[in-house]
């Protein structure tokens, strides 16, 4: 018997990086239709500036790749779904 563990991440893409924000989101607590994540996700110090894709996925913990198709349009060819894009710009320091 295989047991599979999957995870709610995010996926952050820009023309030179590309970064798996894991998530704490717990799918097997989910009723059908209650699917809100509602929390802060922290983006990697070192993360250059520059606009960035914002793609999620329920992936395998081990393989982080995408396991489970979503009931939305937008599925990409390696499974995950585009949300949105983030512009991270350069930090200030006092």
């Amino acid at each position: 018997m295989q047991i599979i563990i999957l995870l709610v991440t995010m996926l952050m893409t820009s023309e030179s990086r590309a970064d798996i924000l894991l998530t704490d989101a717990d799918v097997t607590t989910w009723l059908p239709s209650d699917n809100l994540y509602d929390d802060a996700v922290f983006i990697l110090r070192d993360m250059p500036p520059g606009v960035y894709d914002i793609k999620i996925g329920i992936v395998d913990w081990q393989s982080h790749e995408p396991k489970v198709k979503l009931a939305v349009e937008g599925r990409d060819q390696a499974g995950w779904y585009l949300i949105g894009k983030v512009n991270i710009g350069m930090q200030m320091h006092k």
